[in-house]
């Protein structure tokens, strides 16, 4: 009797059925604004670079890329024959890859939003909120943001919004929440200057918070980034992973990772390990509720 008891206790094949997870969606970031070749000599810093490591990426897993554009002399530039040039090379080779391209680089609010004419684009960050990053502090009003928010809705832009602590998730509610249509889609950005330190205990008090009717992934700066992406894939989040957020394959080792490609492979291994399929680009674009782009 008691035995029958303690089998029940622990019948491992009777336990409740496991949290139901959204696929994957992998992101890549393979060179950024700020990361140099001083650092990691694997960053791609060129078109053709980012052309190959983007191909390789996806080939890997990712379903979207976040470009940032550099020109033939690993400058920043926001060049649309460059970026031309670089998309119609990716999109040959990964014809249903998401386009994210980021709107930051530019004198004017005019220049800093050009990208976005690209007709490719699907998402791009929207800040709500200012903060600090070393020494450059990043303006963000309510006129400005509901701007910025105007233009994207005009060329079928999803926002992502990118919520580097609970302020910018208050000023989304209020700001951006009533304009749009769910799912509301969150790039929650931990670890960078300015930012929230990453830790789980951060992220997960911000996830607690989003709205009903939210998606989200996370951006990582630095070394914690391996172990917080393998917590937001335990929570059910989405993941931005590349060489400009992480340059280290290990957050304990110094050991550079030699390619975007073999972080994708890196996090899939994780999510594969925990039982969590990958999103192929359209599954990704029906989780977030893209409207452009081939949706089989």
């Amino acid at each position: 009797m008691v035995k029958a008891q303690l089998a029940d206790l622990i019948d491992l094949a009777g336990e409740k059925p496991l949290p139901q997870w959204d696929p994957l969606h992998i992101k890549v970031a393979p060179t950024g604004l700020a990361v140099s070749r001083q650092q990691s000599p694997y960053l791609p810093i060129t078109p053709d670079e980012i052309i190959q490591a983007t191909i390789e990426s996806y080939q890997a897993g990712a379903s979207a890329v976040h470009l940032h554009m550099r020109d033939d002399n690993g400058v920043p530039t926001n060049d649309l024959a460059v970026f031309r040039r670089v998309i119609d090379a990716i999109k040959e080779e990964c014809p249903d890859i998401i386009i994210d391209i980021p709107s930051i680089l530019g004198d004017t609010e005019e220049e800093k939003l050009r990208p976005l004419t690209i007709p490719e684009v699907e998402t791009t960050a929207l800040q709500p909120g200012p903060m600090i990053v070393g020494s450059v502090t990043i303006i963000r009003t309510p006129q400005s943001i509901q701007r910025d928010l105007d233009f994207m809705l005009a060329r079928d832009v999803v926002p992502e919004i990118a919520t580097h602590d609970l302020s910018h998730l208050a000023n989304a509610e209020r700001l951006i929440i009533p304009r749009i249509e769910k799912p509301y889609y969150f790039n929650i950005v931990l670890g960078l200057e300015g930012s929230t330190y990453a830790t789980p205990q951060n992220l997960l008090h911000i996830v607690e918070r989003l709205p009903e009717g939210s998606k989200w992934m996370i951006s990582i700066g630095g070394r914690p980034t391996l172990d917080m992406l393998t917590f937001a894939i335990i929570l059910g989040g989405h993941v931005r992973v590349g060489l400009e957020d992480m340059i280290y394959l290990y957050p304990r080792k110094d050991e550079l990772a030699t390619s975007n490609a073999q972080l994708v492979e890196k996090v899939i291994r994780i999510a594969t390990e925990l039982g969590r399929d990958i999103a192929t680009p359209a599954q990704a674009r029906k989780i977030l509720g893209f409207k452009k782009g081939p949706k089989v």
